[in-house]
């Protein structure tokens, strides 16, 4: 009479699959001198049969458990293959077999596959490369790697929190440190921004996608950025994220720009200097050379998240009197002198007030006066982490 035992084998993280011999005890946990070793008794006995469970087994030699299938001969030898997509931590499979000997006598044993930990989440991680964040306007790299876990390969990553208006421009990618050919990989989208391995080139080892972004347009305001990577191993996926991870936009000031129509009059009424005030462009449009010590002469581009202001405004005339939209004289910084200073309070302000900007001649006065503003613009959003302060103010000086 046959004497089945019952048997635990696990599944080998390189090749997903567990063999063995449920007879013998060849590669089960318990071995050749286990006390999984079959007993043929007199006549010999051959496998017959095996089921996932603990159900009746029939004569089938294979079977579908929940997570992968079995095969087995009559000798014994069996070859269990994980096929799901994911399972449970600490997940196991049973099978039951049953042995025949030569006169029709029966017995059955379990045997018990360990799945253990074959695919592991990555980890996943966001940075930027300047400073740990980009400076507005400007393209900056953007780093998501992803470390898998053994022999596990990295199919898909994903970067989502890309705000409408940034722009995407170059995209290398490394494993294991070594330039990932452009051929074995795909990069689609922006919202989410997404790279896709080739089936067959997926990469295992650490892997570092570079991105070369530019946030929104006139922008300052901070990015939140979230990466997320799916691994596989044969059958089996699993996907790490970074959870959402702050990006900052350091402000870049633009600079402000003073044009001026047609201004001229008499010596009896106060004379509008038909100057505007306006952000950006940071030029001269007249024939006078600007005086900038901070900034180039050409920086470009209008503030268009209301982070940029002219905090200061200087005039100084090198004749008559400085007044109001009504002819009103200011008052100098000092009693007679030829310079006055403005802190408006916003942008709004700081326009009106330069447009209402007249001068009062010297009675009698006959010719052409000389005038110079210089401005100090800041960009930054109150209360914003910046990456420096060196690129928030900048002062431009304007004749007139």
């Amino acid at each position: 009479v046959p004497v089945a035992n019952d048997d635990v084998d696990s599944v080998d993280d390189a090749s997903n699959t567990a063999t063995g011999n449920v007879m013998t005890g060849s590669s089960t946990v318990g071995g050749t001198a286990g006390s999984g070793v079959d007993d043929e008794g007199a006549d010999g006995a051959d496998v017959t049969g095996i089921v996932n469970g603990t159900g009746t087994v029939g004569t089938s030699l294979t079977a579908t458990g929940t997570y992968g299938t079995i095969t087995i001969d009559a000798d014994g030898n069996y070859t269990y293959t994980v096929t799901a997509s994911s399972y449970p931590a600490n997940a196991s499979e049973t099978f039951t077999y049953q042995l025949t000997d030569g006169d029709g006598d029966k017995d059955t044993a379990e045997l018990v596959i360990n799945l253990g930990d074959l695919i592991t989440p990555p980890t996943v991680s966001v940075e930027a490369d300047a400073n740990g964040g980009l400076y507005e306007d400007t393209e900056g790299s953007v780093l998501v790697k992803v470390t898998p876990s053994g022999d596990d390969q990295v199919s898909e990553i994903q970067l989502s929190g890309i705000p409408a208006g940034a722009s995407i421009g170059d995209v290398s990618i490394t494993a294991g440190g070594v330039l990932v050919d452009a051929a074995d990989y795909s990069v689609s989208g922006t919202a989410p921004y997404v790279v896709t391995f080739n089936s067959g080139s997926e990469p295992t080892g650490a892997v570092v996608v570079t991105l070369e972004l530019t946030a929104p347009d006139q922008s300052d305001a901070d990015l939140s950025l979230t990466a997320s990577a799916t691994v596989i191993d044969g059958s089996l996926s699993a996907t790490g994220t970074s959870g959402a991870t702050p990006i900052t936009v350091d402000a870049v000031v633009d600079g402000s720009e003073v044009t001026q129509g047609s201004a001229s009059g008499s010596d009896n009424a106060a004379i509008d200097l038909d100057l505007t005030l306006s952000l950006g462009g940071d030029s001269t449009t007249g024939t006078s050379v600007p005086v900038d010590p901070d900034q180039a002469d050409v920086q470009g581009g209008t503030d268009t998240d209301g982070s940029e202001n002219v905090t200061k405004i200087v005039v100084t005339l090198d004749s008559g009197t400085l007044a109001n939209s009504a002819g009103v004289a200011y008052a100098p910084d000092t009693p007679g002198g030829t310079t006055w200073t403005f802190s408006p309070a916003d942008q709004a302000a700081a326009e009106a007030l330069v447009a209402g900007f007249k001068v009062n001649p010297v009675s009698g006065f006959d010719g052409t006066i000389n005038g110079t503003i210089t401005t100090t613009t800041v960009d930054g959003t109150p209360g914003s982490v910046e990456l420096t302060s060196d690129n928030n103010t900048d002062v431009d000086s304007y004749n007139f």
